[in-house]
C-alpha cells in the first residue's frame, strides 16, 4: 500500500491546450499556490497535489492502474482529477475525477475544487495538531502534579497553556476519569494534587 503525501498548496497541469493552462496559472495565481508543469501522465504521479488538471488523450494506458496503486489509501476528499475531457474512469474511483466545465465556468470550477480539497486538508491536520496539543498538555499537567506533595492551580494553568479555565477543570476530570489518576481538590489550598498516582505507581501524601 502506497501513501501518497498531499501538499495543499501544490497543483499540476498536463495539458497543450494553452488557452486551458492560462486559466489554470491566472486561478493559481489568485490562490497564491504553486503550479508544476507535468510532461507526460507518469510525472503526475511523482507530485504529491491537491488537484491535478490532465487532458486524457496524454494519459497513457496504465495512468488509472498507477492511480489506484499510489492513491489507494487517498481520500477523495483532499484530492482531484479535473480531466479536461470524457475519459473511462472505474466505478470505484469516479470519486477522485471531476470532468470540467468547458461552458465558460472552468475557472471557478477549478477554484471551487482546490479551495474544497485545500479546505479538507487543512482542517484534518488541524484536528491532529489540536489532538496532540492536548495530549502533550495532558502529560504536561500530570506531570505538574506528580511528584508527591505538588498542588495545582487552574488560573495558573491555562495562563501557562494559553487555554481557558474551562478546558484546564476538563483536563483534570479527563486524567482523573480515563487516566485513572486521583485527584483530589484542596479546599484550603484552592489547588488540586494527586492522592495516588496510577502511572507513577506512588502513593503520595498531603501537605
Amino acid at each position: 500500500m502506497v501513501l501518497m503525501k498531499r501538499i495543499e498548496d501544490d497543483v499540476c497541469v498536463l495539458s497543450n491546450d494553452k488557452e486551458l493552462v492560462g486559466i489554470v496559472e491566472k486561478v493559481i495565481d489568485e490562490l497564491n499556490l504553486n503550479l508544476f508543469y507535468a510532461e507526460c501522465s507518469t510525472d503526475l504521479h511523482a507530485y504529491g497535489a491537491v488537484v491535478y488538471i490532465a487532458d486524457p488523450e496524454l494519459l497513457d494506458d496504465v495512468f488509472i492502474e498507477y492511480f489506484r496503486e499510489i492513491n489507494e489509501l487517498s481520500s477523495p476528499k483532499e484530492m482531484a482529477v479535473v480531466l479536461t475531457s470524457e475519459y473511462k474512469i472505474p466505478r470505484d474511483l469516479r470519486s477522485y475525477f471531476v470532468l470540467a466545465d468547458n461552458n465558460g465556468k472552468f475557472e471557478q470550477q477549478l477554484k471551487m475544487t482546490i479551495l474544497n480539497r485545500r479546505s479538507n486538508i487543512i482542517s484534518r491536520k488541524a484536528g491532529k495538531r489540536d489532538y496532540t496539543n492536548k495530549l502533550n498538555r495532558l502529560f504536561a499537567i500530570l506531570r505538574h502534579l506528580q511528584p508527591e506533595g505538588n498542588f495545582v492551580r487552574i488560573p495558573q494553568l491555562a495562563k501557562e497553556f494559553g487555554v481557558s479555565e474551562k478546558t484546564i477543570k476538563r483536563d483534570l476530570v479527563y486524567i482523573k476519569q480515563e487516566g485513572g489518576e486521583n485527584i483530589v481538590y484542596d479546599r484550603e489550598k484552592r489547588a488540586y494534587f494527586l492522592d495516588y498516582s496510577v502511572s507513577s505507581r506512588i502513593m503520595v501524601r498531603r501537605d
